[in-house]
């Protein structure tokens, strides 16, 4: 949680992630593409869901840090099989 604030809060704004396309055609496509992959598969992706592409930075970070708040709390739950 540390790092990802941090190197969110540091991270260089002209960094390639930092520059979104300005093409609309371009930044369509990027936003479709993780929305098409099967949730199944790729359950993170499916769960951080528009904030992918977002091109708010502010929404970007606060659906990172979402994503990697359930994915701590999916870790903390007791497996079915610890529970015989």
């Amino acid at each position: 949680m540390y790092n990802y604030t941090l190197g969110f809060a540091f991270g260089d704004r002209k960094s390639p992630a930092e520059q979104r396309p300005r093409d609309t055609l371009t930044r369509q496509e990027l936003h479709a593409f993780p929305r098409s992959l099967p949730a199944g598969r790729f359950p993170a992706l499916a769960a951080y869901g528009p904030g992918v592409g977002a091109n708010d930075r502010d929404q970007r970070f606060t659906s990172g840090l979402d994503t990697l708040l359930r994915g701590l709390q999916d870790a903390a739950r007791p497996s079915p099989e610890a529970n015989p």
